[in-house]
């Protein structure tokens, strides 16, 4: 193997004030799927999703949230040499008292979580999986309004909400195109 470096990127969501409190409010007012699951494979207990629904970008709070998220992604991956994205499936994400979502993959070539309604102090983050050392976990620093986006083929979780307060993130998968111009001639 031959190891190289690969960021996880993150960045602040910056109208994460302006549509924090009208997505939730959509998002709360839906029904919902609910996922309960614990086998050899999957451990999971999300309390209400629309994953079902993710390719789907007419829903009301995505109309809202898509063209932000597509300006800070495409602001994000510039700080890796590329330009532009593909956007393939939003979807939200609540976890209640005792909520998770197991060690899991996803497909396209990144994926991200938006940290919507968050407590930095209560909530647990995202885990990712070292793929060079897969022994060595990285509990991701984030708080309420952050962004992060990383390579979809890494092994991740949102761990154990211990908290009694509902944890919501906005998760995502995307793939980048088209190398920065001043990245390719130096």
């Amino acid at each position: 193997m031959i190891e190289v470096k690969t960021p996880i990127l993150k960045c602040y969501f910056p109208e994460h004030q302006q549509i924090k409190e009208q997505i939730l409010q959509i998002i709360n007012s839906i029904t919902a799927d609910k996922v309960f699951q614990k086998d050899s494979y999957r451990n999971d207990n999300i309390h209400r999703l629309d994953w079902e629904d993710s390719s789907n970008f007419e829903r009301s709070w995505v109309k809202i949230f898509k063209p932000y998220l597509e300006i800070t992604l495409v602001n994000l991956i510039k700080k890796i040499g590329l330009t532009k994205i593909t956007l393939y499936n939003i979807w939200y994400q609540q976890y209640q008292h005792q909520g998770k979502h197991g060690w899991h993959t996803h497909g396209n070539n990144f994926t991200g979580v938006y940290y919507l309604d968050f407590d930095k102090d209560t909530h647990p983050t995202t885990d990712i999986l070292n793929p060079s050392n897969p022994k060595e976990m990285i509990s991701v620093d984030a708080k309420e309004g952050d962004l992060i986006a990383f390579p979809s083929y890494f092994i991740h979780r949102g761990g154990l909400n211990l908290s009694k307060s509902t944890k919501t993130i906005i998760s995502f998968n995307f793939d980048v195109h088209d190398a920065v111009f001043e990245f390719i001639k130096n």
